[in-house]
């Protein structure tokens, strides 16, 4: 059985996807996201909907101008190698890891970090899948864990 790519398992979850526009493809590589992250969102980004679904009622993810803003809003997650690329449902951002476990996705604790310009982002980031179509599996199977800290105590 061939692998299932992000696309198929997002299309399935009820969420459209899209190839990424150029501009949002050259920002990510202002940003120096590593080729494979660039080359993953290429032929997939979540598309906007009018009443968007979550994925598997676990997390949603952003478009590709959601991506931009939130990179903006909050950027010491991308200073700290952390591009958030959506939000569980309880809140934590969901980001993909762009330095140590490169493509690997996880929670960043908004508990611990909103609020506190001095929190280290890392330090309350926990990897949950693999890469992004392994968080989308995990979340259709129903294993994913709905939030930074029941993710911590599963490690």
């Amino acid at each position: 059985m061939a692998e299932e790519s992000v696309s198929d398992l997002l299309q399935a979850a009820g969420r459209s996807t899209t190839e990424a526009s150029p501009e949002f493809l050259a920002w990510l590589g202002e940003k120096k996201v590593p080729g494979e992250i660039i080359a993953l969102f290429a032929g997939c980004v979540a598309d906007r909907q009018e009443r968007r679904p979550r994925v598997h009622e676990i997390c949603d993810l952003y478009t590709e101008e959601e991506i931009q803003k939130e990179a903006a809003e909050s950027p010491r997650y991308l200073k700290a190698g952390l591009l958030a690329i959506g939000s569980g449902v309880l809140g934590d951002p969901v980001a993909i890891d762009l330095r140590k476990q490169v493509g690997s996705v996880g929670y960043i604790s908004h508990d611990d970090v909103w609020g506190d310009d001095e929190a280290k982002i890392r330090k309350f980031f926990v990897v949950i899948a693999p890469s992004l179509a392994e968080l989308v599996r995990r979340s259709r199977d129903g294993v994913l864990p709905k939030d930074y800290h029941q993710a911590k105590k599963k490690k």
